[in-house]
């Protein structure tokens, strides 16, 4: 009981060191291939994201939550290129909102409409899809029989399951999670039928366990709470993070990112998919390089990978606008 190894995902009576990672716990293992984290844990991100921010308002940040950017504007619309002489935010008023030589658009699916109405970007300038995503949690469970089968460490493979520390002490257990085409959606509320297909994939995952908990009376959809989240990506699953490109749809765009034109003080960092908090720390680095002209953290390969001039480089080589 509680032996932790490598195996073959294929239900193996011992462990050996190879293949995906699959944990042993309890005397049965994965039923399906499971990635193995032995440093693995979860952490509260609602939580880490206040840190991140009080962190760098110490470093003078100005943070202004709920606050909705309505439009953006050049400084001075006769400049040349747009720009040139900063940008202007404007709230749903049309009253100014902040004024900057450069601006971050950070705002997942809120960012193409808002280029597409400032005349920008055109309303095909990236191939971009949004996801509805729901995830399951339960507290911890009464009875400490039952708590000592919660799983010590993260199993991931097309679901997961992990422990989430209680105020006692005590975990309790997150899985998930859906992922269904939602393109308008704004129903932020859990949906029963969601933690079925949650608990669903966790018995398919590791059968045993799920077994354990029906056995507990714990597979109830009912003993389940969630959060709904939206993710934005890209058709080639990786996010947008750089300069704005300058698109004209009056001439044939270049074949080439490092000829592509540049809108003047505007970057992007959005469709970040399901890997958010791993990708962004990352991301911005990058963005934060390319506004101020630092060394760039990563080589120039996965820069030009994460390019938001990419679609439209690939577009001007198959010869068709974008």
């Amino acid at each position: 009981e509680g032996q932790i190894g490598l195996g073959d995902g294929r239900m193996p009576g011992e462990a050996r060191v190879g293949g995906l990672g699959v944990v042993h716990l309890s005397g049965d293992a994965p039923h399906a291939a499971a990635w193995f984290w032995p440093q693995g844990g979860s952490v509260d991100a609602a939580g880490w994201v206040r840190a991140e921010i009080e962190g760098a308002c110490r470093q003078g940040l100005h943070w202004r939550p709920g606050v909705a950017v309505a439009a953006l504007e050049p400084l001075d619309t006769d400049a040349a290129p747009p720009g040139a002489r900063g940008w202007r935010l404007r709230g749903a008023d049309g009253h100014t909102l902040a004024e900057a030589d450069a601006v971050v658009l950070a705002n997942a699916d809120g960012a193409a409409p808002l280029l597409v109405s400032a005349g920008l970007a055109p309303a095909e300038a990236w191939p971009l899809g949004r996801t509805r995503g729901q995830v399951s949690w339960l507290a911890a469970p009464p009875d400490p029989r039952d708590r000592a089968d919660i799983p010590a460490l993260p199993v991931a493979s097309q679901s997961y399951v992990t422990a989430l520390r209680g105020a006692d002490g005590w975990p309790g257990l997150l899985i998930g999670a859906t992922s269904d085409e939602d393109a308008t959606g704004t129903d932020d509320h859990p949906r029963p039928e969601d933690h079925r297909r949650n608990l669903e994939r966790l018995a398919t995952l590791w059968p045993a366990f799920a077994q354990r908990l029906q056995a507990a009376g714990l597979d109830a959809p009912g003993h389940w709470q969630g959060r709904v989240g939206w993710r934005l990506r890209t058709a080639d699953r990786l996010p947008l993070a750089g300069p704005l490109p300058a698109f004209d749809a009056t001439r044939p765009g270049p074949t080439q990112l490092g000829r592509v034109e540049r809108v003047v003080g505007l970057h992007l960092l959005a469709a970040l998919g399901s890997r958010g908090l791993t990708l962004a720390p990352l991301a911005a680095r990058l963005v934060a390089a390319r506004l101020t002209g630092a060394p760039w953290p990563v080589e120039r390969g996965l820069a030009e990978a994460v390019d938001p001039a990419r679609f439209a480089v690939r577009a001007a080589r198959r010869g068709t606008a974008r």
